[in-house]
């Protein structure tokens, strides 16, 4: 009788030994895991920053375009006000 009792009991710490040695291993994995995504979700955040700051860089050249257009225009103007006066100095009939 006592020794079924440490048979049993003796099976029952192997069994237990058995899923405690799984567990760690599959602990170990998950760990790994837990860790490899830490390392993408690093990553994603700096490339989340690089996207923040290009799309900065992005509108603030588009405003330069658009200021340079605007500028563009206005010097088109200004040479066709200068050229209407030329036009309208040489078109003056010269006094003898």
């Amino acid at each position: 009788m006592l020794e079924e009792r440490f048979r049993l009991l003796e099976e029952k710490v192997t069994s237990l030994l058995g899923e405690l040695k799984r567990l760690r291993k599959e602990n170990k994995a998950q760990s790994g895991e837990i860790s490899s995504l830490r390392e993408e979700a690093d990553e994603a955040e700096k490339l989340r920053a690089e996207k923040d700051n290009l799309t900065g860089r992005v509108q603030e050249l588009e405003n330069d375009v658009a200021s340079g257009e605007a500028k563009e225009e206005e010097m088109r103007e200004r040479l066709r006000s200068i050229i209407e006066k030329i036009d309208a100095l040489e078109s003056i009939p010269e006094a003898d």
